[in-house]
């Protein structure tokens, strides 16, 4: 064990460790996979990289291995970690004899400080292999600056057109950051696009408008004619942004995508038209969609955008004769059964006098899903009916029974933060609110002027026994600064330590240092070398934002950092086998997918085990644990993405262990499936599935898996729906 102990021969005694675990198991345990000796080296990585070990000669062991499968896994890996020292070692496997190796070779290089992007110019030049080529653009658009920007635009129109979307990307990631302009070559593209080049460029083309600094005003009429008839829903739903030319051509177009076949395109349309005023598509669309037949199993989440897009809108009176309308008659179907009762026969009492006839209540048991949509609807046009009349009313009682009480709060704080007398009202509902609405109310202090209301709000907040509500309230907190917060925070400290509340507390630490609290700085310094990893990353993190504060008093205040607290990692304390290393890819070799049973459909992930291996296995755990069962989707855009992976169904959930993020090549397109990034920049069990394609998170987030099956069900998803059960699934 001594020889161990030598940071020289950290690789050789990782390599023997998981060498005597793979011997301990079954002959058969890696039947149908790849040979011990490389199973042996993958497990050697993983331990690397969850020690974070930064020398070379580990790492140069693996890079000449003679598996491409374990210099790739490497590479990745090296990518994750993001360390100076390993620049050089990854710059020499650009000329690595295998081609996925020097892909991701390219991809790890384009993530590392101090890149430079004329290895990458060099190494195209030599390159042949297309895959790697489009890597290597990819990585220069990380890397670069305005002159690679102007190399690329040049590149483009000479480039062969498999390589024309990378280009794109690379100027999208360059243009970002440093809002580069170039009008020329948006007509270039644009009349590109008109000519309907293959879809990987036409996506391509469509994200660099979007993300691009220009004026989006001038597009012609035939681009955006050509780009909402796409055959790709994906890009007509992107292209609804780039319409912001609201003259009658446009907004007849916009108006169109409310009948678009694809609800992604209807949900952005019927925003679209409410940020530029123009409610009569809207008011139309309710009309036909709420008439004499309503369909009331079909309905979905593109009226409720429709309302919500009108909610802060004025209306005409003719207007709000339809609102009363779809209130009513939702009012109606959320209403329990009575009994019937024998009428009295009246001979010639002639026609019933209501104007809407009521359709038939629904029960829950009758249909679930449509239940909660009715009820999303029923308070969407409640809140309307109550901005009109100036006080709220309906709200408090829409949606139905079954409706929870944090989505009540939810829309009676889009009626309050109109009114002019909001602030009380805010604390009127906060007091009466449970934890969940108190955590809405809290975001939506914000928006209002400074009081002492305010301030009582968020005191209150911070002696709250509820740790995701006292982690809002911090986050609030900062961001406000209202009197007395500075003691308030460093007093919270020891109040969170007393209740275990790790989340708060690491929450609390980056409060330290967005606020310079140099006083904390001892307290941070003994945390440093927490064995919680996601408190000393935390700690180490907020130490070297406010190195520069304390070295300007540290004369005065006697105040000193040692630095190499700060880049000892140690490796985490498990508390349980199930979270230790996974040295054993047959633990869920079997378990490839995942069929998510939910209260609006079912669909089907497809989990990326090679690429994010540790990450899909502990993700595998939480559902063997049956930890997503009955949670809910806190975050839902259909413009973007769902969110879930709370059990508080609040967002802001903080488990006891965190874990670095598995950064790996699969993009961020439409249905990916990736981890949130949270405390410290650490993964832990909140997931997103995205739902448009999000080029700009490609390298920022670790993305687990794909949704092979059921897209369709994740635009019928509401705020209310839930996740009943998931299985999983052996490989398709």
């Amino acid at each position: 064990m001594g020889r161990c102990m030598s940071p020289i021969q950290t690789g050789s005694c990782l390599l023997s460790f998981g060498l005597f675990l793979w011997l301990s198991q079954p002959v058969d345990v890696f039947a149908d996979r790849q040979s011990a000796d490389v199973q042996v080296e993958l497990a050697g990585i993983a331990l690397l990289e969850r020690d974070g070990t930064t020398l070379r000669r580990p790492w140069t062991r693996f890079l000449d291995s003679e598996s491409e499968q374990v210099r790739r896994q490497a590479l990745l890996a090296m990518g994750r970690l993001q360390s100076t020292d390993h620049l050089g070692l990854v710059r020499s496997k650009l000329s690595d004899p295998v081609a996925t190796v020097r892909q991701a070779a390219a991809f790890t290089y384009g993530l590392m400080q101090g890149a430079n992007a004329g290895q990458l110019y060099e190494r195209d030049q030599k390159e042949s292999v297309l895959e790697v080529r489009m890597a290597l653009v990819r990585a220069i658009g990380r890397v670069g600056s305005m002159d690679d920007a102007k190399t690329l635009r040049m590149q483009y129109a000479t480039a062969p057109d498999e390589l024309k979307p990378s280009i794109l990307y690379a100027l999208a990631d360059l243009n970002r950051p440093r809002s580069t302009v170039d009008e020329a070559f948006m007509k270039t593209i644009v009349q590109r696009f008109i000519k309907q080049p293959i879809i990987y460029e036409r996506r391509a083309i469509v994200n660099w408008l979007r993300r691009s600094q220009l004026d989006k005003s001038p597009l012609p009429m035939a681009f955006h004619k050509r780009c909402l008839a796409d055959d790709r829903s994906d890009v007509r739903q992107a292209c609804i942004g780039l319409v912001q030319n609201n003259g009658p051509d446009a907004l007849a177009l916009m108006a169109g995508s409310l009948n678009d076949r694809d609800i992604g395109v209807r949900i952005a349309a019927a925003r679209r038209l409410g940020q530029v005023n123009h409610t009569a598509p809207l008011i139309k669309k309710l009309a036909e969609t709420f008439g004499s037949n309503v369909k009331w199993r079909s309905l979905g989440t593109d009226s409720l955008a429709a309302l919500v897009a009108l909610l802060a809108n004025p209306l005409e009176s003719s207007q709000k004769d339809v609102i009363s309308t779809v209130f009513q008659l939702t009012q109606s179907r959320l209403a329990p059964k009575k009994k019937e009762k024998i009428p009295t026969t009246v001979p010639d009492s002639g026609p019933p006098s209501n104007d809407i006839a009521p359709p038939a209540p629904m029960t829950p048991a009758a249909d679930e899903n449509a239940l909660r949509i009715v009820g999303e609807i029923n308070c969407a046009s409640a809140a309307i009916l109550d901005r009109i009349n100036g006080r709220i009313k309906k709200t408090r009682t829409c949606g139905g029974l079954q409706f929870e009480s944090d989505r009540l709060t939810h829309w009676q704080l889009l009626v309050i933060k109109r009114s002019a007398k909001a602030i009380r009202q805010i604390k009127r509902l906060y007091m009466n609110a449970e934890s969940a609405g108190r955590i809405q109310v809290l975001g939506e202090l914000g928006n209002q002027p400074e009081s002492k209301a305010r301030d009582q709000i968020l005191l209150d907040a911070l002696n709250s026994k509820d740790p995701h509500l006292v982690i809002r309230a911090i986050k609030m907190t900062v961001a406000l600064k209202p009197k007395g917060h500075r003691q308030a925070l460093v007093d919270l400290y020891k109040t969170a330590t007393g209740r275990r509340q790790f989340g708060v507390i690491a929450t609390l630490f980056e409060a330290y240092a967005s606020l310079a609290l140099i006083e904390t700085a001892s307290l941070l310094e003994r945390h440093a070398d927490d064995s919680r990893l996601g408190l000393k990353r935390a700690a180490s993190r907020a130490l070297s934002q406010l190195e520069s504060v304390i070295a300007k008093q540290s004369q005065n205040q006697g105040i000193t950092i040692d630095s190499g607290r700060r880049d000892r990692v140690p490796p985490p304390a498990f508390s349980t086998d199930e979270d230790k290393p996974d040295l054993r890819l047959a633990q869920y070799a079997g378990f490839e997918n995942a069929l998510f049973y939910t209260t609006a459909g079912e669909f089907l992930i497809q989990f990326h085990v090679v690429d994010a291996r540790q990450s899909v296995k502990r993700f595998i755990a939480l559902i063997k644990r049956q930890f997503f069962q009955s949670q809910r989707f806190f975050g839902i855009d259909h413009g973007h993405w769902i969110e879930s992976g709370d059990p508080t169904n609040t967002g802001y959930f903080i488990p006891g262990q965190l874990y670095r993020p598995e950064i790996n090549q699969q993009p961020v397109n439409r249905g990916a499936v990736g981890l949130v990034t949270g405390v410290a920049g650490l993964d832990g069990t909140k997931w997103f599935i995205s739902l448009a394609d999000k080029p700009e998170l490609d390298g920022r987030v670790t993305v687990i898996g794909v949704v092979k099956d059921g897209l369709d069900v994740l635009y019928r998803l509401s705020p209310s729906d839930r996740i009943i059960r998931v299985e999983l699934l052996s490989k398709r």
